[in-house]
Order: C-alpha cells, then sequence, then structure tokens
C-alpha cells in the first residue's frame, strides 16, 4: 500500500505554470515535480468556486447533488468522503490547512487535522481576524486592487504555518515508518487567493517584467449578459492600468511562494525517504481570471476561472514527464486516488476514476467519460474535445471552440450549423440536474442562514478546532519601486 499526499493550493490557474508554458513565472518545484510524473492539461474544477469545489471534490460528487452552491453551506456529515474509504481501507488520513470546510463536522473522515482553517470560526468562510487593516481586500473589490503588491499578510503567515506543520509531520513520519499504516494527507494552502500581497523577494523577482503587453483582453466589455452583471457589481469597469499591473506581478509571485512551499514538502519526504514510496499530487480548487475577458477572482466557465493545474507523481508507474490531454475533472481525483491506491471506493460517488489515463495512457479507455461537467448555481459547462457548450437559465448559452479560438472571444451558440451540435452537448449536460431545484435550493438557504450566523454571533459556540494562531497578523503592503 502505497502512501499519498495531495497539496492543494487555493486559486491557481492552470496556465500559470513553468511546466503548462508561462515563458516568465518561476515554479522549479512544481516543474521538477512534473519532471518525474504526468500533468493532466485539461483538469477542471466541478464548480469554480472555493466552498463548492472543495465539497465536491471530497466527496466525488457534484456540488448540486450535495446541496452545496456557495461558500456559506455544510456539508452533511453522513456523505462519505475520500477520507473515510481511505480510513476503512486501513490508512491513517490527515488533514493540514485549508479546506474550507464550513460547521462543526471539521474532519468529514479524516482521523486528524493537524492544523485548522485559516478563518477564525469554523462557521465561517471568512477571516477577518487575520487580515486587518486589510480584509476588505481578500475579494476582487476596488480596495483589492489599491491594497496590492510586495507585502505581508496573514494568509502568508498562514501557509508558512501549514507547510512547516506538514514538513514536522513527515519528518515524525519518518522516524517509525514499521510502526505507522500507510497515510493519506492533505496539505491546503491558501495562495495565491487574493489580496494580491505577495512576499517583497518574490515580488521583486516579477517586478519591471510585466507589462500592458502582457494584461489580457484590456478594455473589453464582455458579451454576455452574466459576465456583464458582474463587471458591473464588482466595479471592475476603471481599473487602470497600474493596478492591473501590479495585481498581475503580486499573482505571479505568490504562484512563487506556493511552489517554494511544495518545494519544502518534496524535500522533507526524500530527505525520510519517503518519496518513491508516495504518491504525489499537485492541483487547485479553481482558477483565477486575471483580467481576462474584463473579470477578476473566480465564478466563470471561462479557461482562467475552471480550468486547474493538476500534477501526479508516481515513481516507477506513471510515466515521467507525460502529458494527457483528454479532459478530467478534480471531482474525479478522490476516486482515482482510492484507485491507484487500491482502496476501498466511495459508494454513490459521481465522479469516475481516471487511473487508466495515467498508468496506461498509450491503451483507448472507453471506461472513463470522454467531457468534465463543472456547474455554477444556475448553470452549467461541459468540455467534450475540442467544444465547450455553457447552458444559463434565462441568459443566452454560450459555444467556443477551444481548438480554434482558446482564449474563447467568440461565442458560435447561435451558428446556424452548429445547432445539432449545441443540442447533443445541451442534452448531455443536463442529465439528472434541476437547475429549478438548484435555484430553490439556494433561496431556501438564503432565507436560513441570516440565522445561523446570528446565532454564531450572539451564541459563541465553541470552536471544533482550535485556531491555527494565537497573536494578530502582520498585514501591509509596502510602496514598490517605480517601474524602469
Amino acid at each position: 500500500m502505497t502512501n499519498v499526499l495531495v497539496v492543494i493550493s487555493d486559486q491557481h490557474t492552470a496556465s500559470i505554470l513553468g511546466c503548462a508554458g508561462d515563458p516568465l513565472v518561476q515554479t522549479p518545484n512544481l516543474d521538477r515535480l512534473n519532471a518525474r510524473g504526468v500533468r493532466l492539461d485539461a483538469a477542471y474544477c466541478s464548480f469554480p468556486l472555493c466552498c463548492p469545489s472543495r465539497m465536491s471534490f471530497l466527496t466525488g460528487r457534484y456540488a448540486s447533488e450535495i446541496d452545496c452552491l456557495d461558500n456559506r453551506v455544510q456539508l452533511s456529515s453522513d456523505i462519505p468522503t475520500f477520507a473515510h474509504a481511505f480510513s476503512v481501507s486501513g490508512y491513517e488520513t490527515v488533514l493540514a490547512g485549508r479546506m474550507h470546510i464550513i460547521g462543526a463536522d471539521q474532519l468529514h473522515g479524516f482521523e486528524q487535522r493537524l492544523l485548522g482553517d485559516v478563518q477564525g470560526s469554523a462557521y465561517s468562510d471568512y477571516a477577518p481576524g487575520i487580515l486587518e487593516p486589510l480584509a476588505n481586500a481578500m475579494g476582487g473589490s476596488q480596495t483589492g486592487f489599491e491594497h496590492s503588491g510586495p507585502g505581508r499578510s496573514g494568509l502568508q503567515a498562514f501557509d508558512h504555518r501549514v507547510s512547516e506543520t506538514t514538513i514536522e509531520w513527515i519528518r515524525q513520519r519518518g522516524c517509525t515508518p514499521f510502526k505507522r499504516r500507510p497515510f493519506m494527507m492533505v496539505m491546503g494552502l491558501f495562495l495565491p487567493h487574493n489580496p494580491w500581497i505577495a512576499p517583497a523577494e518574490d515580488f521583486a523577482r516579477y517586478h519591471g517584467k510585466i507589462t500592458e503587453r502582457d494584461l489580457p483582453h484590456v478594455g473589453i466589455e464582455p458579451p454576455h449578459p452574466l459576465h456583464r452583471q458582474m463587471r458591473q457589481l464588482a466595479g471592475w469597469k476603471h481599473i487602470d492600468i497600474e493596478s492591473q499591473i501590479r495585481v498581475r506581478t503580486a499573482y505571479y509571485a505568490m504562484c512563487t511562494t506556493v511552489d517554494r512551499h511544495v518545494g519544502r514538502v518534496l524535500d522533507a519526504l526524500d530527505d525520510v525517504g519517503l518519496g518513491e514510496d508516495t504518491i504525489v499530487i499537485y492541483t487547485s480548487d479553481h482558477g483565477e481570471a486575471l483580467g481576462a475577458h474584463g473579470l477578476w477572482g473566480k465564478s466563470t466557465f471561462f479557461e482562467e476561472s475552471a480550468r486547474i493545474p493538476m500534477i501526479i507523481r508516481w515513481p516507477e508507474r506513471i510515466a515521467a514527464g507525460s502529458t494527457v490531454q483528454q479532459p478530467v475533472s478534480l471531482m474525479d481525483l478522490g476516486p482515482t486516488m482510492l484507485d491507484l491506491a487500491g482502496a476501498t471506493p466511495l459508494p454513490a460517488a459521481t465522479g469516475r476514476s481516471f487511473a487508466p489515463l495515467l498508468l496506461r495512457p498509450d491503451q483507448p479507455h472507453s471506461a472513463y467519460p470522454n467531457a468534465v461537467i463543472s456547474e455554477l448555481e444556475t448553470g452549467r459547462m461541459i468540455r467534450q474535445g475540442r467544444w465547450k457548450y455553457c447552458y444559463y437559465v434565462d441568459m443566452p448559452d454560450e459555444l467556443y471552440d477551444l481548438v480554434s479560438d482558446p482564449q474563447e472571444l467568440t461565442n458560435l451558440a447561435e451558428v446556424g450549423n452548429l445547432a445539432d451540435l449545441c443540442c447533443g452537448l445541451r442534452t448531455r449536460l443536463m442529465a439528472g440536474w434541476n437547475p429549478d431545484r438548484a435555484r430553490q435550493t439556494v433561496e431556501r438557504r438564503n432565507k436560513e442562514l441570516p440565522m445561523i450566523t446570528e446565532w454564531v454571533r450572539t451564541a459563541a459556540p465553541p470552536e471544533p478546532i482550535l485556531p491555527w494562531h494565537d497573536s494578530p497578523q502582520e498585514n501591509r503592503v509596502d510602496q514598490p519601486p517605480p517601474q524602469g
């Protein structure tokens, strides 16, 4: 039985990796992970928003199946996760850091949690306590652009603590290899999620190297009404070029920060002799638009938001330096890990193992679906081959040809000779999904959650896991030197 280690970051878009072809970003440790493993070039999250994506990842089921459709909803404790399945298969299951679990059950099948999440309360999805006075910069708001650049944040401190805790556990685990069960460990980092505040030394690596020419779709007004609505509500219409460059510089720098944490964990595995006997996986819960289509953050089906990095290394079992082009889903990663490890499969999981794509890449694999689906509260996307089709309740459809139009600038949904293609993709996308039920679920929860929020405020229920910090965190943005 082999060990399994998953490092999952937050909001890392798939293309900003050296091994994915980005000529500027410095990710040497993820590149060396890729050099000895496989990169899944068309991996997608099943819901481009933190909590729904992660609960789908844990359970191998769509967020709409488990009623987790926003960042405030609790996953029911009687739904099995891959942690339950690994545990009953004889594994020691460990969670360290970020997982965006809401509610009193902060384990959901893990036997132990070395470090809690970034938020101050298990009942909240926000972290104001460790970000003051920059708490309002956490979202993709105007404040986030103004307070961006080199500096310090509580989120950096959190990730440092997560990696230190993980490394210490690995070292202790390596000291008693013959007395312990195999382990399945998930290490959750928060970066490169905004605020766009990067360590000064990492920011300096990119300062002056990103110019206006590197900014995607400057001044664009997205044609789809949903995206125009997002721009209007967030106030993204008048973000000056200097701020966009500074934000992009900070984001690249934070990707390098994440890479350094990954490298230290890889080194720790090697130092204690576990590197060759551990499946190592790097991925993220969703991407970051970073200005593409005039948008920032996530919650769209565009590639920058819905496609994620996914690298899997298993020495001597997975072909080193290979790439899988077939679309796969983060929802399928749990069933895949269980399959690779020979562990008990998840009962009633919708996700399917793509292990054959990794172990036998040269053979046809009809058992694994040739399309993946991602969803939002009132919309769904299917990626099949070169095509991406998006359906929205009461809004126009979208169809993109990712081969001829990789930037997704030309919506082909109204092209007459593609009507049959759209119909077929829509039929496949709608199978088993009830958009009215999803809408009703969101409306009901929006009525219920204010009472839970007020109960937490007034009753101050005991926290199920101790906070990760015991002192205020330093938060500041430094003035970067002038360009050039």
